[in-house]
């Protein structure tokens, strides 16, 4: 009678953990595409500002030109402060533009990055699929903070990381926690 309500946990668990790893991925998938519009609208906006600069510096050398025919040197020295005004804005916004670029591809890297290492760990939806080639069902789901079994998390520089084979269920010569059903 005991052992069976020691073998229903295990049954409770797995579509509990299955669940929540599943809820987890939508939850990123959907902010990542809320991410990548709000990314597309600054991009548009920025473009637009860039023609927008482009169609005003046109416009300032024809006045720049007629101020030439002129002689009109007051007029040309405010057009000229102006364009550097303008210029310095433009470096500016395309500054930002490069930074925002590179923002996007560390993102993306950093996606990346977590995927291989959730595949290097054999981390699933299911479970941790052990290095014995059959999935391994967790005890119990991850804890954040503290490495005892491969599917904890922990974090670092504000991203949360998969602890895998930092965790001590890995590691040699110490505690040896019970992370898989059936240990």
């Amino acid at each position: 009678m005991g052992n069976c309500r020691v073998s229903l946990i295990p049954l409770l668990i797995v579509p509990l953990t299955a669940s929540i790893f599943i809820e987890a991925q939508k939850q990123a998938d959907y902010q990542q595409q809320l991410q990548e519009q709000k990314e597309q609208r600054r991009l548009t906006q920025k473009r637009e500002q860039q023609q927008a600069y482009i169609r005003q510096q046109q416009q300032l050398e024809q006045q720049r030109k007629e101020a030439e025919a002129y002689a009109a040197a007051e007029i040309i020295a405010r057009i000229r402060l102006q364009q550097e005004q303008q210029l310095q804005q433009q470096q500016r916004l395309q500054q930002s533009l490069d930074m925002q670029t590179a923002m996007k591809s560390l993102n993306q890297m950093n996606q990346v990055q977590s995927q291989f290492f959730a595949d290097l760990y054999g981390l699933n939806d299911f479970g941790y699929s052990g290095h014995l080639g059959y999935t391994m069902t967790p005890i119990r789901s991850p804890y954040s903070g503290q490495c005892n079994c491969p599917y904890d998390t922990f974090y670092y520089n504000g991203q949360q990381r998969i602890c895998g084979d930092n965790s001590a269920y890995v590691r040699t010569g110490g505690r040896e926690p019970v992370c898989f059903v059936g240990e």
